[in-house]
């Protein structure tokens, strides 16, 4: 409905996606004034003109103008009326668009008088943004072999101080469309999304490389000092007028604050020192400059408007795009990452294998660091519209979708400042300032038996960020003094750094924030504990790599460490993808691990995890998953399987999932080292075949627990799954003739039965997880995109599963009422 639109700041040329019969009465269509007539160069366009069609066709006496909008960058937009006389081709359009932008023509903002340095400033900026755009779109014109869709242009001039009015003359396509806070059809994000991997991915000859603008992330989100100061502003202004979100604004005024110069030169340096290489950017990359047709199948036109068209980070047009393209939801936050992956598919498809600019962690973490500036101005731009004297004019459903958006968007804001910007960045120069070098060279001399010693091009680069809050860089020691051929070239420094947490609000109280700088400290510690003792033991037989150097982190250092040995042309798998030599020597090397012998002291000081912990049972999280399934329960026709999965978690109440807890050991069976996070990704083998296995990686949760904890979790992630993966426990029993062979018929903790009953007790508890967010992701555009075959294959194990759960946690269900008969008759 055009009566519910915001009123856009910048339109960004939404006259070229408003459909022309309906653009009529939606706004003022008036005869452009003869002053403009009289300061267009007609006779110059009419042979451009003339030129593109090749014709000799010449304006006729009715060809007019009409006026449509203003655009955003200082252009105006307008209707060409050419009326072709003698035209000899039926390709001649009956009407184009015109662009215009003026420079010198408004010397007001806000009703204030500009300064003539301020007047200086916008006119140059108009005439950067107008020539930017008439250099590219020639550039497409006259490389046909782009795969990149533009609108064609006709006619365009440059301005320059002489020429004070610059035009660009193109197609106009009928039937568009584009509203604010409307879903874009998903098949239209998709399709701009491929555009923008092309775009990306233009080889530019030398000479038009070196004009591209290069441009900061301050200036692609507009924070320079002047505007930031202008938002907190805004902030404080509509906080005085409103209540609304009134503690949120509180927290985002927080954010701007901490945004200064040296912080986000930090962010702008950052994709550089990761070794991201810049791309082709559209550089304002918002829905509104997509061209696409209203009507189903919702034809993709083009990606228009390339004022801004730079070289730069190559998230910032997904992060522009994503954030006004999907809706505000529960769900928004699974779909940005889908389609993230779907985006740089894109991208690797454009780009040869040993030419892509960045990896898909690197696209990532840019993301999640830029994200909150690039919300800060539409943000703002929808409390200001809320805030309008119009507001209350617009629809109840209207106004609901603005601020749920405003609400959502706020809270991005604020999570993403919280969950990375506000800690302490760590560089690879500030984390060489703080390791202890010289014990870290006195472990490897060590272990290697050496003198050597670390040279004066020792360096440490960015590797990538791992998961539970490490850091992973490469370290290059540069050997001097008679060094050996054992001594490696690199190896992978992995640290941790509590510190990062001290001062970070995700924490509201210095109790949590002890409580999460503990915990982290924890993680590695044990790692590190875990290591030493495998050392101390020469136990390396469920993994090869070699550990150098490692510190615990304490009361007084709060960076940890560990050196460990880098094995080239490795795999850590996503899922989905394990050769089955590499996942029957995990079950091996898993059996090898629970068999690794403690003495009594060793199985005290270790941690022992309950269950409602591991699997994330606490009354909370369980509503938490509760809601999922609620929230979705007639999503393809299982309404009445999730109703039955509803009622199990209903069921599972604390006493219940205690006596799970407790059922291994009061069956009998003996507890086992265990990994606690055994998921794909921590297996580590080479990426070309014969895949020789290398290990299985991070320790930091290594427990004493119930041997079924991590071959659930594995098979889980790994195994095919159907209506009859509970009849054929073939890979449970290999992996339990592996333990056989590791303890020895006198040592084995537990029987085939006891490892199966507890691995189907355990099943609804693990599963419940994977379901919930199973169902959240079924409509993203990931499921659509797949085939109808593996979009088959993936439902029927999804309904499987959820049939196993009903069903095992019916069976859990039966053994906890017998028990409570049985105290009973005790």
């Amino acid at each position: 409905m055009a009566e519910d639109r915001p009123r856009r700041r910048h339109t960004n040329c939404r006259s070229l996606v408003v459909e022309a019969e309906r653009l009529r009465h939606v706004v003022i269509v008036s005869i452009v004034s003869e002053e403009l007539l009289r300061s267009l160069p007609l006779e110059e366009i009419e042979e451009q003109l003339r030129t593109y069609f090749s014709t000799s066709a010449t304006f006729g006496p009715r060809m007019k103008i009409t006026g449509i909008t203003s655009g955003w960058s200082g252009s105006e937009l307008f209707l060409l009326f050419p009326d072709f006389e003698e035209a000899t081709t039926s390709e001649i359009p009956e009407k184009c668009l015109l662009k215009v932008t003026r420079t010198g023509s408004q010397n007001k903002r806000n009703g204030e008088s500009l300064t003539e340095k301020e007047i200086e400033e916008r006119d140059g900026y108009l005439r950067k943004n107008h020539n930017n755009e008439v250099r590219w779109l020639r550039h497409f014109n006259k490389n046909k072999q782009d795969d990149f869709k533009t609108i064609p242009m006709y006619a365009s001039n440059f301005m320059n101080d002489e020429n004070q009015l610059g035009y660009i003359v193109m197609q106009f396509v009928e039937g568009c469309g584009y509203a604010d806070l409307e879903t874009i059809p998903q098949s239209v994000i998709i399709e701009t999304l491929k555009a923008l991997a092309k775009l990306q991915a233009l080889s530019l000859p030398e000479s038009e490389e070196k004009t591209i603008y290069e441009r900061p992330i301050m200036g692609i989100y507009d924070l320079t000092e002047v505007n930031l100061r202008n938002h907190k502003e805004k902030f404080l202004k509509l906080k005085s007028e409103s209540d609304f979100c009134a503690d949120l604004i509180e927290e985002v005024l927080t954010v701007i604050d901490e945004m200064t110069p040296d912080f986000l030169r930090f962010f702008d340096e950052y994709p550089y020192r990761e070794g991201m290489r810049d791309v082709v950017c559209h550089g304002d990359m918002y829905a509104g400059n997509t061209l696409y047709k209203r009507e189903a199948p919702h034809e993709f036109i083009a990606i228009i408007d390339l004022q801004s068209l730079c070289l730069s980070n190559g998230v910032i047009d997904f992060l522009h795009y994503i954030t006004e393209s999907l809706p505000y939801g529960d769900d928004r936050h699974s779909k940005e990452f889908v389609y993230m992956g779907i985006f740089y598919d894109f991208v690797c498809q454009e780009f040869t294998n040993d030419n892509i600019p960045y990896t898909y962690q690197q696209l990532e973490e840019c993301y999640k660091q830029q994200l909150p500036m690039a919300k800060l101005d539409w943000c703002l731009y929808l409390l200001e519209e809320k805030n309008s004297p119009s507001y209350e004019n617009k629809t109840v459903e209207f106004r609901r979708k603005l601020e749920d958006s405003v609400v959502s968007m706020m809270k991005d804001i604020i999570k993403s400042s919280l969950l990375g910007m506000a800690q302490t960045p760590m560089t690879p120069e500030e984390v060489l300032e703080l390791l202890p070098l010289e014990d870290i060279e006195k472990q490897f001399q060590t272990y290697f038996s050496t003198k050597s010693t670390f040279g004066p091009q020792l360096r440490l680069t960015g590797f990538e960020s791992g998961l539970s809050g490490a850091k992973l860089f490469s370290l290059y020691p540069d050997w001097q003094n008679e060094p050996s051929d054992e001594l490696p070239e690199m190896c992978l420094v992995k640290v941790y750094r509590v510190e990062s947490l001290k001062d970070n609000r995700q924490y509201a109280t210095p109790e949590e924030r002890f409580a999460a700088r503990r915990c982290l400290g924890q993680y590695h510690n044990n790692e590190v504990k875990w290591l030493r003792f495998f050392a101390e033991k020469k136990i390396n037989t469920f993994n090869k790599v070699q550990i150098y150097a490692s510190e615990l982190i304490d009361g007084e250092v709060e960076l940890g460490y560990i050196v460990m040995q880098y094995i080239e042309d490795c795999h850590f798998s996503n899922g989905g993808d394990v050769p089955g030599a590499v996942f029957t020597e995990t079950l091996r090397a898993l059996a090898k691990l629970q068999a690794v012998p403690l003495s009594d002291a060793e199985k005290a000081k270790a941690y022992r995890p309950a269950i409602w912990w591991l699997y994330h049972l606490t009354p909370k999280e369980l509503r938490m998953i509760r809601n999922k399934f609620f929230e979705r329960r007639t999503t393809n026709n299982w309404e009445d399987l999730i109703d039955k999965v509803i009622a199990a978690i209903d069921e599972m109440t604390p006493d219940f999932v205690q006596f799970f807890d407790q059922y291994p050991e009061n069956a009998g069976m003996s507890n086992v080292l265990c990994h606690a996070d055994l998921s794909i990704r921590n297996t580590l083998f080479k990426t070309e075949p014969p895949h020789e296995f290398i290990g299985i990686i991070d320790y930091q949760t290594l427990c004493v627990s119930n041997g079924a904890l991590d071959i659930l979790k594995y098979l889980t992630e790994f195994s095919p799954r159907g209506e009859d993966f509970f009849e054929n426990l073939s890979y449970l029993r290999t992996f339990h003739e592996f333990v056989c062979e590791e303890f020895g018929s006198d040592r084995i903790p537990y029987t085939y039965q006891q490892l199966e009953d507890c691995y189907k007790q355990f099943f609804p508890f693990y599963q419940l997880r994977w379901c919930a967010d199973y169902l959240i992701q079924r409509s993203d555009p990931y499921y659509e995109n797949e085939g109808i075959e593996s979009r088959k294959a993936i439902d029927e194990c999804f309904t499987s599963n959820m049939k196993e759960i009903v069903f095992y946690h019916k069976r859990n269900a039966e053994i906890f009422a017998e028990s409570k008969k049985s105290k009973v008759l005790e």
